[in-house]
């Protein structure tokens, strides 16, 4: 089982390293970038990642706080 496990570590770290996923969508897959941004392939992926993450947390801060509200509310 050696030689498959390597080529599963293999396949995982060009994953992680931006590899294309899926040809026919010609598109990286990364969702675990989002709980770890520093696995991303590029500073402007980790850079986006980051930003938006802390835009979530500040939003939801506010929904927390009262600040933001559904509509019709008072």
């Amino acid at each position: 089982m050696e030689a498959p496990i390597q080529k599963a570590f293999a396949a995982m770290t060009d994953l992680e390293r931006g590899a294309i996923a899926n040809p026919d969508e010609k598109r990286m897959v990364g969702h675990y970038w989002l709980r770890n941004p520093v696995l991303a392939p590029t500073a402007a992926i980790r850079t986006e990642i980051e930003e938006t993450n802390a835009a979530i947390k500040v939003f939801t801060a506010a929904v927390h706080n009262g600040e933001v509200k559904a509509r019709g509310t008072l």
